[in-house]
C-alpha cells in the first residue's frame, strides 16, 4: 500500500511530494518521486525524530540527511510492525506515547529503584568503605565532642584514675587511645567515642557487685571502638556525600563532612548486627585475659532490670531482651573456658566502689 508523504533530499530545503512503501521482507522504505524514481532506504537506516498519533517524521543516519514526513495513522502502525532493525528507537517513542497510566507506572518503578540503591546497596557500600578511612579520622571525629556535648554529670578524676588503672591490669595489651572517664550522673549506661574514650556513669558502677561485670561493659565497649561501628553508622547515615568524597580521593573532604554533620551521630544508635559483634568479641577478650563470661551475663541482667534509662540516643544499645542474654549463655555453653580469679582486679574494683561510697 503506498502512503503520501513529504520529502526533503538533503541538498534543499524544497519539500517533494512523493508516495512510500513498507517493505517487510526486505526491511525497507521506499520512495518513489514524481518522475517515478524510486530511492530505497533501509530501516536500520531510519531514525524516528518525532511521533505523534497520526504524524512520524524519520530521518536517515547518513552524512546527507533526508527527512519523510507522513500523516497517516494506517503507515506508522505498519512501519512499527515491520521494522525489527530499530526495536530500541521505536520502543523509546512507544514509551513516548504510551498513557497515563504507564508512565505513572514506570515512574514508580524507577522510584523504588532508586529508593533501594539509596536506601540499600549505596549505604551498604559506604559501611565497607571505612576499611580504607584512616584512624585519624575516628580520633579527629571524637576530639570534636566536648563533655557539654555528651552528657551533663561532672567528671569525677579519683575515680577515672582508678578505672583506667582497671582497665590497664584487665588487658595491659591495649593502646593509650582507649582510656575512660567516670561521670557522677544516676545514669545507668557506659559508651565509647570513636576516638577510644569510654564513659561510665556512676549509676551503673553503682549496680555492679563483682568486678567480672566492670570487666564485661569495658570489653564490649572496647569491641565498639575496634570494630569503628559508630564510624560505620555515621558513613551510612552519610553514604551519598562519603562515596564521591572517596571517588575523588579528598581526604580533607571526608574529615569536613564528619565534623560538619557531627550532630547526626546523637541520633544514631547501634544495630542488632554491631551490638551482636561486640558481645561476641567482649566475651572473646574477657576469655583472653581469663575473665569469668558470668560478668557479661549478670551485666544485661542489671540493664535489662532498667527500663527508663536515659541514654544518649547515638551511644544508645538496643534494649537488652532475654533473647540477647539466651544467646550470649548458650555461646558460653557451647565454647566454655574456666575463668581464674582475678586478685588484681578484685582490688581494683574494691577501691571503686569505695570510691563510690564516699562520694555519696
Amino acid at each position: 500500500m503506498n502512503y503520501p508523504a513529504r520529502f526533503y533530499n538533503g541538498v534543499s530545503a524544497k519539500a517533494f511530494e512523493v508516495n512510500c512503501y513498507l517493505s517487510g521482507a526486505t526491511q525497507e522504505l521506499i520512495v518513489e518521486t514524481e518522475d517515478e524514481q524510486q530511492l530505497r532506504f533501509s530501516f536500520r537506516e531510519l531514525r524516528i525524530n518525532h511521533r505523534e498519533k497520526e504524524f512520524i517524521l524519520l530521518a536517515t543516519t547518513g552524512t546527507t540527511r533526508r527527512i519523510i514526513e507522513i500523516r497517516n495513522a494506517q503507515f506508522i502502525e505498519e512501519f512499527l510492525h515491520l521494522n525489527r532493525m530499530n526495536e530500541g528507537n521505536i520502543w523509546y517513542h512507544r514509551l513516548l506515547n504510551a498513557g497515563l497510566a504507564a508512565h505513572i507506572a514506570i515512574a514508580l518503578g524507577v522510584l523504588a529503584f532508586c529508593a533501594g540503591l539509596y536506601f540499600y546497596v549505596v549505604p551498604a557500600l559506604a559501611e565497607k568503605a571505612v576499611d580504607y578511612i584512616p584512624l585519624s579520622v575516628d580520633e579527629k571525629l571524637g576530639a570534636s565532642f566536648t563533655a557539654d556535648e555528651l552528657f551533663t554529670g561532672e567528671n569525677d578524676s579519683l575515680l577515672s584514675v582508678e578505672l583506667n588503672s582497671f582497665l590497664r591490669e584487665m588487658a595491659p595489651e591495649l593502646d593509650s587511645r582507649y582510656r575512660i572517664t567516670a561521670i557522677s550522673d544516676d545514669q545507668v549506661n557506659a559508651f565509647a567515642l570513636p576516638d577510644g574514650r569510654m564513659m561510665i556513669y556512676t549509676g551503673l558502677l553503682e549496680k555492679m557487685d563483682q568486678q567480672e561485670e566492670l570487666a564485661a561493659v569495658m570489653a564490649h565497649e572496647i569491641s565498639h571502638v575496634t570494630h569503628r561501628h559508630s564510624m560505620r553508622l555515621l558513613c551510612r547515615n552519610l553514604s551519598g556525600y562519603l562515596l564521591l568524597t572517596l571517588i575523588l580521593n579528598d581526604v580533607n573532604g571526608l574529615m569536613t563532612i564528619f565534623i560538619d554533620n557531627a550532630h547526626q551521630l546523637q541520633n544514631l544508635s547501634y544495630s542488632r548486627k554491631f551490638e551482636r559483634e561486640a558481645d561476641l568479641s567482649g566475651l572473646a577478650l574477657l576469655e583472653k585475659h581469663q575473665i569469668h563470661p558470668k560478668g557479661m551475663i549478670s551485666l544485661f541482667h542489671i540493664l535489662e532490670k532498667e527500663n527508663d534509662i536515659s541514654i544518649p540516643g547515638w551511644m544508645s544499645t538496643h534494649p537488652v531482651s532475654s533473647e540477647r542474654i539466651n544467646y550470649l549463655q548458650n555461646k558460653i555453653k557451647t565454647a566454655p573456658y574456666p575463668g581464674v580469679q582475678r586478685t588484681d582486679l578484685e582490688e581494683r574494683f574494691l577501691n571503686i566502689k569505695k570510691l563510690i561510697e564516699n562520694d555519696n
